[in-house]
């Protein structure tokens, strides 16, 4: 259908960047906890396929690419395989994909640098004190054998990259407003939540100083603390707290309290639930986690982030439902009826997408993706507006208040728009909608079979939304 209403009010602008072949993953503006931050500064995105940093100046409408090196010369996992396993139609015998670093997933910080998700070591080969026979306090506590991918620092001031070693392996990032300016990743496997000290790691360069990691051990026999637990493959017990298998594709921070929130199942689909743990005042001994699992119908994996009102907003692709949850709605967070996640219904909110149903089935085709709240109104449509890819109808669908009506933010051209990070910045906040906007990368795999065809490239899109169709 035509746009109506807000609709018609949308303003996109695209830039071309990466090669005719890039996998572009995300992009970042800057510091997500300060959206004026790196104003009409350069926009960064990772290219997993070829081992690159992509970016745009929006200011000189330029475009360029850094390559990531690769910190050891290992034989690991290539984004793509070493052979093609028939001819492309469009590239013939020609392998396209020869990543090994695989950089993905670029977060800002303060300093104007960038945080990406890189391998710089193969996974067996993790440092001693990450696993079993380790003094390290979070290794004896929960020992890690082997993590894919790693950190790299990118500082566009010096032109300098930084790797950090991590025993766990990385996906997303998400900062604290802590004093440490914790980053907390997320995991491609799931069953952990992980997170480097930026401050330590500044002031030390010691990577083991500065991380930290935590299962997820459920309150079952209601404490108030985590001691001996049973293991997900043990029966339970509800004298013993309870270890649980989780995903965390996606992790986010609340602002109000300082808990960390994780969803989605990852390479591993563990659990159509999400995830909430409290780091207490000596991890990993103090880590305590909660279960929540949604009401029936809606299917994961279930991606999340939290709004600065500590609201989760989470996108289900299994069933195309935009959910909110509100923990302090909540009676109950721990004994032995949070086993199963689902002890507070009352805290929950269902949206179903708008795009059409599979008929017959509970299965939405719009397939959401990664949400974002834009907790500083950074597109035009209010504060803590939920909005996630409806990758199938190539738009971003959002949900704004105070009636919570479905609003679609299509790409027109080129057909085959699919969004994934989303992150807004401000560059003037004296200049009305022109002053902000809100990024995102034209992320698919290959971008031969979208519009266009061979030969077109990833985009770096913008998306403003004005007080009127014909606003100057």
């Amino acid at each position: 259908p035509r746009p109506a209403g807000v609709e018609r009010n949308l303003v996109i602008t695209m830039w071309d960047w990466g090669r005719p072949t890039s996998y572009v993953h995300d992009a970042s503006p800057g510091d997500k906890r300060d959206p004026t931050f790196n104003a009409n500064g350069l926009v960064y995105g990772a290219v997993q396929s070829d081992d690159l940093l992509v970016w745009v100046d929006p200011v000189t409408h330029t475009a360029g690419e850094i390559e990531v090196p690769r910190r050891d010369a290992f034989s690991g996992g290539r984004f793509g395989a070493e052979t093609n396993v028939a001819p492309s139609p469009f590239w013939g015998d020609e392998v396209l994909w020869t990543g090994v670093a695989q950089p993905r997933n670029p977060m800002g910080d303060h300093r104007g640098r960038m945080w990406v998700s890189v391998a710089i070591r193969s996974a067996q080969n993790q440092p001693a004190f990450c696993g079993e026979g380790s003094t390290n306090v979070f290794a004896r506590y929960f020992p890690l054998d082997r993590g894919f991918k790693q950190i790299a620092v990118y500082d566009p001031q010096t032109g300098q990259w930084a790797y950090l070693d991590t025993c766990f392996p990385t996906e997303h990032f998400d900062v604290a407003e802590d004093s440490d300016d914790t980053v907390f990743t997320s995991s491609s496997v799931g069953d952990l939540v992980s997170w480097v000290s930026m401050r330590v790691y500044d002031e030390t360069h010691d990577a083991q100083a500065a991380q930290g990691w935590c299962p997820a051990v459920l309150d079952i026999n209601g404490d108030g603390e985590i001691t001996e637990w049973t293991e997900p493959d043990q029966p339970v017990d509800l004298t013993k707290d309870r270890r649980i298998q989780f995903g965390c594709y996606s992790i986010s921070v609340n602002p109000v309290d300082g808990s960390i929130w994780c969803g989605g199942g990852g390479s591993r689909n563990r659990g159509n639930y999400l995830v909430r743990l409290e780091r207490g005042a000596d991890p990993p001994r103090s880590c305590k986690a909660e279960m929540y699992a949604p009401p029936e119908g809606v299917l994961g994996p279930g991606h999340m982030e939290v709004g600065t009102d500590g609201v989760v907003w989470a996108a289900w692709r299994g069933s195309d439902h935009i959910t909110s949850f509100d923990r302090r709605e909540c009676t109950v967070t721990n004994g032995p009826t949070i086993v199963d996640g689902q002890h507070c219904r009352e805290g929950w909110t269902l949206y179903s997408a708008p795009g059409p149903y599979f008929p017959g089935t509970t299965h939405g085709t719009d397939l959401l993706y990664l949400p974002a709240v834009d907790k500083f109104n950074t597109l035009g449509l209010g504060d803590n507006v939920p909005l996630a890819g409806a990758i199938n109808s190539g738009s971003l669908v959002a949900l704004p208040a105070p009636d919570r009506e479905w609003t679609m933010l299509r790409v027109p051209y080129p057909l085959g728009y699919f969004s994934r990070a989303l992150h807004g910045r401000i560059d003037d906040p004296t200049a009305a909608w022109k002053g902000r906007g809100l990024w995102s990368a034209f992320s698919p795999y290959a971008l031969w079979h979208v519009e266009g065809g061979k030969g077109t490239r990833s985009k770096l899109i913008k998306f403003q939304v004005r007080p009127d169709p014909l606003a100057r």
